[in-house]
């Protein structure tokens, strides 16, 4: 249902608790500031409209609590070469260094965890303002000493050096590398998201406006549409085999159009395999016509759902599906998990023998990097969480700290890839590595 900001609305929002409940929508498109050094978009507000999801991510300059100050003054007796020069320069610089490096500063006034940041900034910007001031000055002085060149060359080489020194950041962690390995990688959120929408055929869709229920099916499409791509790229609780997949990567091997599990074509015996979803012919006479199934690791028949099924050949009906329509499931210890299924994981195009030791060391580093240097850490205490209730199923979800950070990860992470450069510096065909 479509819900109208009226006088009526607005009595009802001004009678909720004074304890952050908040209508999602309405927030949605906020400038947020977590760790007082990014500045960060979820949605975007184009031309008075609504609210489109846009992640957008700015890294503003700290603002510095002392006025703009003259730091460069003109000497009793101008330099009249070179050298001249940069021996004032050096000695000016040198005058004012404790006070560029920001020697005065109150660091009670930086945004809680991002001192460093604060004050590192801050020493930049007075830098960079020393410097304009420096050539301001040297451009009135007749002639520019008489060489120009020589006096630019040697305020960049004293600019350079002044830039120059040990940053210490600020350290506050994510407390995950969402590394391979283990059951990290960022798809449970999205998880949870799916099992918040409303099911297809259940009351709670049942009650929805023809335009709601619409809407719903949609985020249920791009939200499985976003877990399929990390689970087939991003996820593998072990170092990932491809002649064992199922047990290494910890998931079950399922075309992304149906959910069902698929089975390798018994006849492969290239490094190339083929795929196929099978199911018992709905016009047999078996008790469970109609059913979609799957070859074990013993190349027995099986449910969905695990249980063992014998079906005569003839009644076994068989549809191609194409490697690109592969995902996986999460099932970490799924007794499903089938020993010795293969497939090229990697797109190297062939299934290779022994473990892709490179997943032994990749830990989504990358990602993790970014999250701390923009201060993206969520490190507040008590950690952050967001409640949401959803009114059509009358069930209240909760998003911790993990989750949260979950969310933002899996967005910077969605459509990433590394290249493989060999000697030459040209990209290796068809693998990707992932940080």
């Amino acid at each position: 249902m479509k819900v109208i900001e009226n006088e009526s609305f607005a009595a009802f929002v001004d009678g909720l608790p004074e304890d952050g409940v908040r209508r999602i929508k309405s927030e949605r498109d906020r400038v947020l500031e977590p760790g007082g050094r990014a500045r960060v978009r979820l949605f975007e507000r184009v031309g008075g409209g609504r609210p489109h999801p846009r992640l957008h991510i700015e890294f503003p300059a700290a603002t510095d609590p002392v006025p703009a100050r003259t730091w460069v003054a003109a000497p009793a007796e101008l330099p009249d070469t070179v050298p001249a020069l940069e021996a004032w320069l050096r000695q000016t610089l040198n005058e004012q260094s404790a006070m560029l490096a920001g020697a005065d500063l109150d660091l009670s006034q930086a945004p809680a965890g991002s001192q460093r940041y604060w004050k590192d900034s801050i020493r930049v910007q007075r830098t960079a303002a020393f410097f304009e001031q420096v050539r301001a000055a040297v451009s009135q002085w007749p002639a520019t000493l008489g060489d120009p060149d020589g006096a630019a060359s040697t305020i960049r080489v004293v600019e350079d050096e002044a830039y120059a020194t040990t940053l210490v950041f600020d350290d506050a962690d994510t407390g995950t590398y969402h590394s391979y390995g283990h059951d990290a990688p960022f798809v449970h959120v999205l998880e949870q998201l799916l099992d918040s929408l409303p099911s297809e055929g259940s009351d709670a869709m049942a009650v929805l406006s023809a335009t709601a229920a619409e809407s719903v099916r949609r985020q249920r499409t791009q939200l499985l549409a976003h877990l399929d791509h990390l689970m087939r790229h991003k996820y593998a609780y072990e170092v990932v085999k491809e002649t064992d997949i199922e047990r290494t990567v910890g998931g079950l091997l399922i075309d992304r159009r149906t959910r069902h599990i698929v089975s390798e074509v018994a006849s492969t015996t290239t490094l190339s395999p083929t795929f196929e979803r099978l199911r018992i012919d709905p016009g047999s006479e078996h008790e469970e016509a109609g059913a979609w199934i799957y070859r074990d690791s013993a190349g027995g028949l099986r449910l969905q759902d695990g249980t063992p099924v014998t079906v005569p050949a003839g009644d076994v009906r068989r549809a191609p599906v194409p490697a690109a329509q592969l995902t996986f499931q999460r099932a970490v210890g799924d007794p499903r998990l089938r020993e010795g299924v293969r497939l090229d994981w990697d797109g190297n195009g062939y299934v290779q023998p022994g473990r892709i030791e490179w997943v032994s060391w990749a830990g989504h580093c990358d990602v993790k990097a970014v999250q701390e240097q923009l201060g993206i850490t969520l490190t507040e205490t008590p950690p952050p969480s967001v409640e949401e209730y959803r009114s059509d199923t009358g069930r209240t979800h909760v998003y911790g700290r993990n989750l949260l950070l979950e969310a933002f990860t899996s967005v910077l992470e969605l459509g990433s890839m590394y290249r493989r450069l060999d000697g030459t510096g040209r990209e290796v065909k068809g693998i990707h590595l992932f940080g």
